[in-house]
């Protein structure tokens, strides 16, 4: 077993102004991740199990884990993990949830209650997570620490994966001085303003603290908006958390697509949001730092511009976390060595591959940062240019993208004769789809209605709701209607924007367990422009001697130093 020197993280985790409300305390869990083994983790599931494991609700099955041969965990909880691009079925590598006291309250897996599993199909260096969690908890951030393991399933040995500590009590006493607030899961693909999951939390089940922030985003005033959010964000942190994410180039993260993000409200009604899902790292070396972001909380944080300039240091602060001499590439070099010594006992092939991934891994740290303090040397890029509407008042939305969790949903676009635009989602033999086709528009201040005609085929809806069936929505607000079975209904969301320019994300959508959905001919309709304030002309002086109207006070009368005879 190859042991290497720790990577010193400050035990305040306060390196980075903004993080001094982090604390960090000490468990059972550090001696195992300090300490750097690489185990060996058989998972065994008995044979009903694995039926039940493969269901699409992806419930906890009971199992057993077994650590080097020695250690045993019985009666545990296990459950497929991973969205569309790294869900794989049991006979493949699947990504793994590990509750050890889910059934056996008072079991522990090295000090953790929670654990994943991470096939790591999507990031074939093992490094991504392990990187991007050392930078945030360096910055003095909360994130969850990363190790790895040899991983076989049911005697069938499957390889590296990466094993990471899983959000839950455990984690926020760990980090907060206060853990008994309310820690939500962010979902796929949805902001704050969804029915976001409560993973802990002994308060209030309503969401109601989730709502407090929503609505002080949503205060047209932006000055009130500004004011409101201070009382329900800490706002020092979350500037951290954004510049980390962004640094990373974590495309889908939260500021950049809602998506990949835990966000804990404490009991005093404060909100701190974390990352998550980060194997898809350092992609675009170019990734822009300052583009204005979809989620809800971030565009309007960065709207304020005493917090964008405040952005701006923090930035500033962390790129020497990734200087070639910095925590980052440090801890790249010492779990390389492990994972080199582990891959070795698989075939000279993996170590060599490993060897190749960290040393093009290592590259990529200080050329990002050289990237960012580049764009922190430059003015910042003008805003997108607002979306344009015709003689009617119509705007015409192009570039929709499509996003899906399961990877068998079927998304399709297609142009009628007449020149319109259709967006079509199915779903697939699963019978699990939560998809939606977006697009990103500019607008200035006004009101509008986003249409669309939907028709729907044996659409079965996932769930009671509105959030449900297909409907179409703002990125940052709930829908108002929705459309199940076979049906034809032309659908309308109207909203007002008070910006002088504000950034949306138009989104049609779909949660069902069956059939089809078409949205046709997605347009905005301006109904009301902004009214243009005339100029107040100034005001001409009066001539001499012109006594004032009666009821308008007196010009004041500046008086000449020295005595001065009374006016007679």
């Amino acid at each position: 077993m190859m042991h290497l020197r720790r990577v010193v993280v400050p035990a305040s985790r306060s390196f980075i102004p903004g993080g001094a409300g982090f604390v960090s305390s000490m468990d059972d869990s550090d001696t195992y991740f300090d300490r750097g083994e690489i185990l060996r983790l058989r998972v065994e599931l008995p044979p009903g199990e694995v039926e039940r494991f493969k269901q699409p609700e992806r419930p906890y099955v009971h199992g057993t884990v077994i650590e080097n041969d020695r250690t045993v965990y019985q009666n545990v909880g296990i459950k497929l993990k991973g969205a569309a691009g790294s869900t794989r079925a049991w006979e493949d590598r699947p990504a793994l949830t590990i509750n050890v006291d889910k059934f056996k309250k008072g079991q522990s897996f090295h000090g953790m209650d929670k654990f994943h599993l991470n096939n790591s199909v999507q990031d074939g260096t093992l490094l991504s997570e392990f990187t991007s969690s050392l930078l945030f908890r360096s910055a003095g951030y909360p994130a969850t620490r990363v190790s790895h393991a040899r991983v076989s399933l049911n005697g069938r040995d499957v390889g590296m994966y990466v094993l990471k500590e899983g959000f839950d009590k455990t984690f926020l006493k760990r980090w907060f001085k206060d853990p008994n607030g309310n820690l939500y899961d962010g979902g796929f693909v949805q902001d704050i303003d969804a029915p976001l999951e409560r993973d802990a939390g002994k308060g209030d089940v309503t969401r109601l603290d989730l709502t407090a922030v929503v609505n002080a985003c949503r205060l047209p005033n932006p000055f009130e908006r500004w004011k409101a959010l201070e009382k329900v964000l800490d706002i020092p942190s979350f500037l951290t958390f954004m510049a980390g994410e962004r640094m990373l180039c974590h495309w889908d993260g939260y500021c950049n697509n809602v998506n990949n993000y835990r966000v804990y409200i404490d009991t005093k009604g404060i909100a701190h949001f974390m990352p998550h899902g980060m194997d898809q790292m350092l992609g675009d070396m170019g990734f822009s730092m300052f583009d204005q972001p979809r989620g809800m909380v971030a565009g309007v944080v960065l709207q304020n511009p005493a917090w964008r300039q405040q952005y701006r240091k923090r930035i500033a602060e962390m790129l020497p976390l990734m200087s070639q001499n910095g925590p980052v590439v440090q801890g790249i070099e010492q779990v390389t060595g492990r994972l080199l010594y582990a891959q070795q006992q698989i075939s000279n092939d993996a170590a060599k591959a490993q060897r190749g991934a960290a040393d093009d891994w290592k590259r990529r740290i200080p050329e990002r940062a050289a990237n960012v303090a580049g764009q922190l040397r430059v003015a910042e890029p003008p805003l997108p240019a607002p979306l344009l509407f015709d003689e009617t008042n119509t705007g015409y939305p192009s570039e929709w993208k499509k996003t899906f969790q399961v990877a068998d949903t079927k998304l399709e676009s297609s142009v009628s004769n007449e020149g319109l635009w259709s967006y079509s989602i199915k779903v697939g033999r699963s019978g699990v789809c939560i998809a939606a086709w977006r697009a990103t528009v500019v607008l200035g201040a006004g009101e509008y209605n986003f249409k669309v005609t939907c028709r729907t085929k044996d659409l079965q809806p996932m769930e009671d709701g509105n959030a449900s069936a297909a409907g179409i929505r703002l990125g940052d607000m709930s829908r108002n209607e929705r459309v199940e079975g076979t049906a034809e209904k032309e659908l309308l969301f109207p909203f007002v924007i008070t910006d002088e320019r504000r950034e949306v994300i138009l989104t049609c959508e779909v949660r069902a367990r069956r059939g089809q959905v078409w949205f046709y001919a997605p347009v905005l309709i301006r109904t009301k422009a902004p009214e243009t304030v005339k100029p107040v002309p100034p005001t001409k002086p009066k001539p001499a001697g012109v006594k004032p109207v009666a009821g308008k006070p007196k010009p004041p009368v500046k008086k000449p130093a020295g005595a001065v005879k009374k006016k007679r």
